[in-house]
């Protein structure tokens, strides 16, 4: 490479990182309206500069390769040279120049082994530290000033007062811009002046006065040759001074620039004592605070008092301090002479800051002697700590500089936990292990409707003692005291639907409040069932009679999900059990006619309704619908008394289209059964329905209800051809009583009359 310029003065470069132009150049071959490139590549012509005297000397370079045989001899001493082209120039302004530390503050004086967790490293650019910058020539005419602006720069460095530190190893020269002749310019970062190919540059360091304290910080006591700093080893008062030199940087014999750099003199480094974090344990609360030692005040969160009342006493809670004076090397009345600070205690829950006041330490700090309390800290939790792993960090600190460690850190950590609380259910009354079965009350005074509610004690469902439920814990006990102060409760849940017999929805459920306490769930608006409030002897749950519930339990029961048995009265609720309610309509509609028809009667065959409508309920008791004001469990139900309207028209005649049979035209064109339809879904499926020939009526005595079982009755009649075997008719019936309606169909059978 031949260079037509001085190589100083000149330097090549190029990038493959796109840059934005400043000012681009027109002699860089930029076609115009470009704002960014990823060349630099000028063509031949410098423009002017304001940073050279030397501007119009040449700026080209040409490539020249030697013809060389294999022996590497040159051919007749011939060579081919590539055409000239231009070369940027690099230029760094002086103001954009620095000297900086390539190390951290303390890292000189930092055992190896302790910089890393010290956070002490060797730094490199853009983050290198600058000197400070030298005072101006109006500030040194005057010595005061001089040293009011020295007293007022950082101490940059520490350094020890044993050995010696070169200085050299620590500095460097940067620029923190450059530009070349084409119009480039860097961003505002940190580069060393090498990585730009400058000459390496070379540092002059001298004594600069400090007077501080009545004495030369730097003349008196700095031992300063070549960059090299040393201290007189019998002159301890060297410790702790902060001494300035002056720092001159050089490219070549040129002075570049002076900064200043003042320096501590450290004897030690002293470090800071993590104690292991000490492990409490797990504490399983209960209803009393845990605390390590009986009558005490203890420090919370920003440092405020915590006295725990009725408190019990957990001797694991303590942290016993002799393993802090082994690992310090001291005595206790050593640690309590030379630690005689504390900060406030930290707290944390879950690795975030705590600020409950609801745990503490009894003491910041040890005090007393060898044979005088106290040894131990002791710990105190109060028994409204959520679950949880909590850590107390006691910090204490010295003012001595002789000892190995300022501050000392002690860390206890505990694990709060709650237990988990099951109830043992009275499994007659689930029908699976998530669903009680609930249904109407039995007759406690007598058979009136008024006591036909649908309200069960909710403690009923589980093992009581004086219904009170046997709660099951795990651990069976806390770590201290006892869990005599839980109770429990029952709430709806957001979570909790209403729904029919078939499973699907009733409808949007609402509630009477959006908390946790719901005690009322709600269709559409109307109130469905409630909970009782709390009280000694459990909580109750009742229907509450309307046409929305009556409709609902119509289709068959209503099922209420997702009810939650809570346990209160520990630091948080305690999810026991979360189930279904299933609400059963109490009566049931027998399937078969308890008699039969005769075919071929000249005025009908009767069947009294009791042979036509048997209802039981829910304890399988029976239940007389028929057209006589009856007692006993009809009243109780409030069973409505037969009327031709329950049926049909005011004629008592029924609908034929509404009753299916098995009876059809066989292939003769004569009625007969079909035996291949025994169930009244097939008789549905294949709509078969009662032939208009035959008449089915509904009649009394009277008009309105009767005092005679047998004044009503059901009428069979035909004009068809005399039955040859039985067939079958399917008959709806619908019942009325207190909580709405029971519906189905009964199957009579009409025999023949041989």
């Amino acid at each position: 490479m031949t260079v037509k310029a001085n190589a100083k003065d000149f330097a090549l470069y190029s990038t493959t990182v796109k840059s934005a132009w400043k000012t681009p150049s027109v002699y860089a071959n930029v076609p115009a309206g470009t704002t960014e490139h990823d060349f630099n590549n000028p063509a031949g012509v410098v423009e002017e500069s304001p940073y050279s005297d030397d501007i119009l000397a040449v700026n080209t370079a040409s490539l020249r390769v030697s013809n060389k045989n294999e022996d590497e001899a040159n051919i007749n001493g011939s060579s081919v040279d590539a055409p000239y082209v231009a070369v940027a120039r690099m230029v760094v302004p002086q103001e954009e120049t620095s000297i900086a530390l390539n190390v951290t503050k303390s890292y000189i004086v930092t055992p190896e082994a302790d910089r890393a967790a010290a956070g002490q490293k060797v730094l490199a650019t853009p983050s290198l530290i600058e000197l400070s910058q030298m005072y101006t020539k109006a500030v040194a005419a005057k010595d005061a000033d001089v040293q009011t602006y020295l007293a007022n720069i950082p101490v940059l460095l520490d350094v020890p007062f044993a050995g010696t530190t070169d200085l050299n190893e620590y500095v460097d020269g940067i620029a923190r811009e450059f530009m070349t002749s084409t119009g480039f310019t860097s961003k505002k970062s940190q580069y060393l002046l090498e990585s730009l190919n400058f000459d390496a540059p070379t540092f002059v360091f001298s004594l600069e006065s400090f007077k501080k304290a009545e004495v030369d910080q730097t003349t008196r006591y700095l031992k300063l040759e070549k960059g090299v700093v040393s201290f007189d080893q019998a002159i301890t008062a060297a410790i702790n001074r902060e001494p300035v030199v002056k720092v001159q940087m050089y490219v070549g014999s040129t002075l570049v620039m002076t900064k200043l750099l003042k320096m501590k003199v450290i004897n030690m480094v002293q470090g800071t004592l993590n104690y292991p974090t000490y492990d409490l344990g797990t504490k399983t609360l209960g209803c009393q605070p845990l605390v390590g030692i009986a009558n005490q005040s203890y420090h919370t969160y920003n440092n405020q008092t915590y006295t725990p009342a009725n408190e019990v006493v957990d001797s694991k809670l303590a942290f016993d301090f002799d393993p802090v004076f082994n690992k310090l090397g001291m005595s206790k009345n050593q640690f309590v002479n030379t630690y005689t600070q504390a900060y406030i205690p930290k707290f944390t829950k879950d690795g975030v800051a705590y600020t409950g006041t609801n745990i503490g330490v009894n003491t910041l700090w040890i005090d007393g002697s060898a044979t005088s309390e106290n040894n131990y800290v002791y710990y105190a939790l109060d028994n409204t700590l959520l679950p949880g792993e909590y850590e107390i960090e006691l910090h204490m600190t010295t003012t001595s500089e002789t000892v190995a460690y300022k501050d000392v850190y002690v860390t206890a950590k505990v694990v709060i936990q709650l237990p988990t609380i099951t109830a043992p259910r009275t499994t007659m009354y689930w029908s699976d292990e998530n669903t009680a079965e609930l249904n109407v009350n039995a007759p406690e005074t007598g058979y009136t409707s008024t006591e036909c509610i649908f309200m069960s004690e909710l403690n009923s469902l589980f093992k009581t003692t004086n219904k009170v439920l046997d709660l099951t814990f795990n651990p069976n006990k806390p770590t201290a005291g006892d869990y005599d102060c839980v109770q429990t409760k029952y709430r709806f849940t957001a979570d909790t639907k209403v729904l029919k017999a078939d499973g699907s929805s009733a409808g949007a459920v609402t509630f009477d409040k959006t908390t946790d306490d719901r005690l009322i769930v709600k269709v559409g608006g109307v109130d469905v069932a409630k909970i009782s409030s709390p009280s000694t002897t459990g909580q109750t749950i009742e229907l509450i009679e309307n046409a929305t519930v009556k409709a609902l339990l119509s289709t068959g029961a209503l099922k209420i999900t997702n009810l939650n048995l809570i346990a209160e009265g520990l630091s948080k609720d305690i999810l026991v059990k979360k189930f279904d309610v299933n609400f059963s309509r109490p009566l049931t509609l027998a399937e078969a006619a308890v008699k039969s028809f005769k075919d071929a009667q000249d005025m009908g065959d009767d069947l009294k309704l009791t042979d036509v409508i048997a209802l039981t309920d829910w304890k399988n008791k029976a239940v007389v619908i028929d057209g006589a004001k009856t007692t006993n469990l009809e009243e109780f139900y409030a069973v409505q008394y037969f009327s031709p309207a329950m049926f049909v028209n005011t004629g008592g005649l029924l609908d034929n289209s509404k009753i299916y049979t098995n009876l059809k035209k066989n292939a003769a064109g004569d009625y007969a059964p079909d035996n291949s339809i025994t169930t009244l879904a097939q008789a549905m499926t294949n709509k078969v329905m009662l032939p208009d020939y035959t008449k089915l009526t509904v009649k009394g005595t009277t008009t309105a209800a009767s005092t005679t079982d047998s004044d009503w009755v059901l009428n069979y009649k035909t004009n068809m051809s005399t039955l040859l075997e039985t067939y079958y008719m399917w008959v709806p019936v619908t019942v009325t009583y207190k909580w709405g309606t029971v519906t189905g169909y009964v199957k009579i059978a009409v025999d023949p009359v041989n």
